[in-house]
C-alpha cells in the first residue's frame, strides 16, 4: 500500500511506501522538531511551509537550518534520523562514524581500501539550492525581471529536488587543499572556495584530481570505486571523466572565476541538467533500498 507524500514519516519502511519517494521533500521533516528550536516568527512561517511557492519554502527551510545546524536535512550534524537510516542501509554508515573518524570495515572493503588506511566520510548536499537561488536573483535583476524569478518552473523544481534523497551523499571528509583552518574539510573547502562555489561538477572533478595525486595511499582506481559505490555515474562519462552541469566556451571543470551560470540561458540549462541527474539518482537509490524490504 502506498501513501501520499507528507511529513509524518517515522522510518525508512514508511518512506519507501510513499507514492513517490523519489520526490519526497525532506524539508517536510523540519516541522517535526521545530517546536524544540524555533522562534514564534519561524514557527508561523513553518506552519504554512507546504502551501508556499517551492522556492519560498526552500528559503524558509534554509533560514531555519542555518540557525539550527543540528537539523541539517542531509544529517551532516546528525539531526535527521531518516537520512541517517538511509546512509546506514546503503553503506553501513551513520553519523557517529563521522564524529569518531571511523569508516565501516565493509565500506572500506567495497572501496578497496586497506583496513589500516585512515579514511573518514561525512554527509553532504551535492547541489546547493541557496547558491543557485542567489545567482538566479542576480541574473534576473540584470534582466530587469526580478519579479519573475519565483515563476521559473525549473528553479521551483530544483528547490524541491535539492532536498530529496538523490541529492544527499557521503563525501571524503578529510580531503584538504588548504592550510586555512576554516577549510578543514572538503565540505567547507568546496563551499567557501570562490572558484568552486559549491558546484557539484567542479567539486567532483577536484575530488578526482586529489585522489589521482594520492593514488599510492588510496589506489589508482579509487575515484572509480567512489563513483560506483555512491551511485554517481550520471555525473561522469564511460571513462569516469566528470560531466559539466552546463557549458560555456570559457568554463572548464578546473578552478576558475565565475563557475556559476551567468545568463538566464545558462541558468536554465544548469537547472534542467541538475534536476534530471538528481531525480535519476533518487530512483537508483530507491531501487537499492527496496532490495532490503
Amino acid at each position: 500500500m502506498t501513501r501520499k507524500n507528507d511529513d509524518n514519516i517515522n522510518s525508512l519502511c514508511e518512506f519507501l511506501k510513499l507514492e513517490h519517494p523519489e520526490c519526497y521533500d525532506f524539508k517536510n521533516r523540519i516541522k517535526k522538531r521545530a517546536n524544540d528550536y524555533a522562534t514564534e516568527t519561524l514557527l508561523e512561517n513553518l506552519a504554512n511551509i507546504e502551501n508556499c511557492n517551492p522556492i519560498k519554502t526552500a528559503l524558509i527551510s534554509h533560514n531555519f537550518t542555518s540557525k539550527y545546524t543540528r537539523l541539517h536535512l542531509d544529517s551532516s550534524a546528525g539531526g535527521c534520523k531518516l537520512t541517517d537510516e538511509i546512509y546506514c542501509k546503503l553503506w553501513g554508515w551513520h553519523f557517529t562514524n563521522s564524529t569518531s573518524r571511523a569508516c565501516p570495515k565493509e565500506l572500506k572493503t567495497t572501496l578497496k581500501l586497506k583496513q589500516t588506511t585512515d579514511f573518514q566520510l561525512g554527509s553532504d548536499t551535492m547541489n546547493s539550492f541557496k547558491t543557485i537561488y542567489n545567482k538566479a536573483i542576480e541574473i534576473y535583476e540584470k534582466e530587469g525581471l526580478e519579479h519573475k524569478v519565483y515563476d521559473n518552473e525549473n528553479l521551483q523544481k530544483y528547490a524541491t529536488l535539492t532536498h530529496t534523497i538523490g541529492n544527499f551523499t557521503l563525501i571524503p571528509f578529510q580531503i584538504r587543499f588548504s592550510n586555512d583552518y576554516r577549510l578543514k574539510n572538503f565540505n567547507r573547502y568546496r563551499g567557501c572556495n570562490g572558484k568552486i562555489k559549491d558546484t557539484w561538477d567542479i567539486s567532483l572533478n577536484e575530488m578526482k584530481r586529489y585522489f589521482g595525486k594520492e593514488h599510492e595511499k588510496y589506489g589508482k582506481e579509487f575515484f572509480k570505486k567512489y563513483v560506483d559505490t555512491f551511485f554517481l555515474k550520471m555525473y561522469v562519462d564511460e571513462n569516469y571523466n566528470v560531466l559539466p552541469l552546463f557549458s560555456r566556451p570559457t568554463r572548464t571543470l578546473e578552478l576558475q572565476e565565475n563557475p556559476l551560470p551567468q545568463t538566464l540561458d545558462e541558468l536554465n540549462i544548469f537547472l534542467e541538467v541538475a534536476n534530471a541527474r538528481i531525480l535519476q539518482r533518487s530512483l537508483i537509490l530507491l531501487s537499492e533500498l527496496n532490495k532490503y524490504h
